[in-house]
């Protein structure tokens, strides 16, 4: 409910005939804002105990804060060194069979993420404009969405069962610059982007959820250009490898002046404006875009704390584990935003732990027992497998 609420007081929901954005491309300019969400509401016939309506109330008063903020309060404070991202070695090594679970601190993981930014902004995104990221869950997909947030422009997560028109005109709608995508079948997606199309796409990036060496990612790319030269087909998107891309964030003739465009990209944010794409899944029409702001963002998570006072009792640990699309406001919350926001505002243990890909087949059970998590969302499908 907190997340329904919240994403109607941004922008119009699906099947509202005021949302002309279906036939019109969706530009946010730089600075865009959105207002913000209303107070959480409080006072006598809630139902609310006094420690729910005093963290209701705490809701209310919270100065807004932008996730860069809250990001680098996390990266900082009591948490620094603690686990941010989890994910389970997907490639086996026979050197080290039994390698622990790779694993980001808060303060690393803010290090990556400010690197995708500066490696966005060196493909030319400018404040406004989209990154697209499509994909099964991983730490690549959130540093890349948290990437192009730092980076003043829009993140938007696109669901992995689109086709690939689908995919096409969610980047022309939202005029994104670059799309980073899972492997070789999300990359292909993409690649119809032409002069024609969409001109100003400017590069894919390719990550692999299945295999953390990223040595299929490199086999997709360098099949592409093959098949590209093969076919002389004219020039689209440059292509990149998880690797490459994020080298562009250090390159050395370039770092100074990337660094200095992102300290004052950073410091254009507000908590008001707008941070990321929320799409329809697009089943009964054209894919509709919902705008989410930073506040809003932090504000869902902080009402859902004030619901479950509990949770703010010393001692607690934010442990989820990520399985279900990003794409989905929900996961978002769940999974990027809520750990964000217990790290960075009450300098809580928070880690997010990743879901294989065949979750849903049976390893997410095996996830679950590493992860122990604290906090768990699924939908019935999930909760039958119980």
């Amino acid at each position: 409910a907190c997340v329904r609420a919240c994403l109607s007081s941004a922008a119009p929901m699906p099947g509202d005939s005021s949302d002309s954005r279906e036939t019109t491309p969706l530009v946010a300019s730089e600075g865009a804002t959105l207002p913000s969400p209303p107070p959480s509401p409080r006072g006598a016939g809630n139902g609310k105990n006094d420690n729910e309506a005093s963290a209701a109330a705490a809701v209310a008063s919270r100065a807004p804060l932008t996730l860069s903020a809250a990001l680098v309060r996390a990266a900082s404070g009591p948490q620094a060194l603690a686990p941010a991202l989890c994910q389970e070695r997907l490639h086996v090594d026979t050197l080290k069979p039994n390698a622990p679970p790779r694993t980001l601190t808060w303060a690393a993981f803010h290090a990556e993420c400010r690197r995708a930014a500066r490696a966005l902004i060196a493909l030319g995104l400018k404040p406004g404009e989209a990154a697209c990221v499509v994909g099964f869950n991983a730490p690549e997909w959130v540093i890349a969405d948290l990437g192009a947030i730092l980076a003043g422009g829009l993140a938007c997560g696109v669901y992995a069962t689109n086709s690939a028109e689908q995919c096409l005109y969610i980047a022309k709608h939202c005029d994104a610059r670059v799309a980073v995508c899972d492997g070789a079948k999300q990359l292909l997606k993409f690649v119809g982007a032409s002069a024609q199309s969409h001109p100003k796409l400017a590069a894919l990036v390719c990550y692999d959820a299945r295999s953390d060496d990223m040595r299929l990612a490199a086999e997709a790319v360098d099949d592409l250009e093959a098949a590209r030269e093969e076919a002389a087909s004219p020039a689209g998107p440059a292509c990149l490898t998880w690797i490459g891309f994020m080298a562009l964030g250090d390159a050395p003739d370039e770092a100074a002046g990337l660094e200095a465009a992102l300290e004052a990209r950073t410091a254009a944010l507000r908590p008001e404006s707008c941070c990321t794409l929320i799409y329809t899944s697009g089943t009964t029409g054209p894919p509709k875009g919902v705008m989410v702001s930073h506040d809003n963002a932090l504000w869902t998570c902080e009402a859902g704390l004030a619901h479950h006072a509990e949770l703010a009792n010393e001692g607690f640990s934010c442990r989820v584990v990520s399985f279900l699309p990003l794409s989905h406001i929900a996961a978002q919350v769940t999974d990027i935003f809520a750990p964000i926001f217990y790290a960075g505002t009450r300098g809580l243990p928070s880690t997010t732990y990743f879901a294989r890909p065949d979750a849903l087949k049976g390893s997410l059970r095996d996830t679950l027992l590493l992860a122990r998590p604290t906090l768990f969302f699924g939908v019935p499908r999930v909760w039958t497998k119980f």
